[in-house]
C-alpha cells in the first residue's frame, strides 16, 4: 500500500499543469461607463483598454499574417479615436452590455476598420 502511495505521489509531481487563461472581468457596461466618463481617468482607462486590444490585433497580424483578424487600423488613428469608436459601438449595442468587453471592442474595431481587399 505504501508503494502505491509513493507511486501516486511521484506521478502527481510529473503531471502537466493545466493551461489557464486569465480573462478580464470587464464587460461592455463597465467599459462604456469608462469610455463615456467626463473624468479624464475614466477616459484614459478606456483608451488603454481599447489600445491594448488594438495592439494585440496588430501583433497577431505581424506574427501570423495567414491567421490575422480582419481588422486593419490605420497608423494615424489615435488612442482617443479608438476610445470613441469603442464608445459608439458599445452605445449602439447595449443589448450585449453584459458580455465581455474584449469581444465587444474587437467587434467595434472590426466594424470600423475592416481590411480592404
Amino acid at each position: 500500500m505504501r508503494r502505491l502511495a509513493v507511486l501516486l505521489a511521484a506521478a502527481s509531481l510529473c503531471a502537466t499543469p493545466a493551461l489557464a487563461q486569465r480573462i478580464s472581468p470587464v464587460n461592455g457596461r463597465n467599459l462604456l461607463a469608462m469610455c463615456s466618463s467626463h473624468a479624464l481617468p475614466g477616459q484614459k482607462m478606456c483608451e488603454a483598454y481599447v489600445s491594448g486590444i488594438a495592439d494585440m490585433i496588430g501583433y497577431e497580424k505581424a506574427s501570423s499574417p495567414d491567421k490575422a483578424p480582419p481588422v486593419c487600423i490605420p497608423d494615424a488613428i489615435t488612442g482617443g479615436q479608438l476610445r470613441q469608436t469603442a464608445a459608439d459601438w458599445l452605445e449602439g449595442h447595449k443589448d450585449l452590455s453584459g458580455e465581455r468587453a474584449a469581444r465587444q471592442v474587437y467587434e467595434a474595431l472590426k466594424a470600423a476598420y475592416p481590411c480592404k481587399g
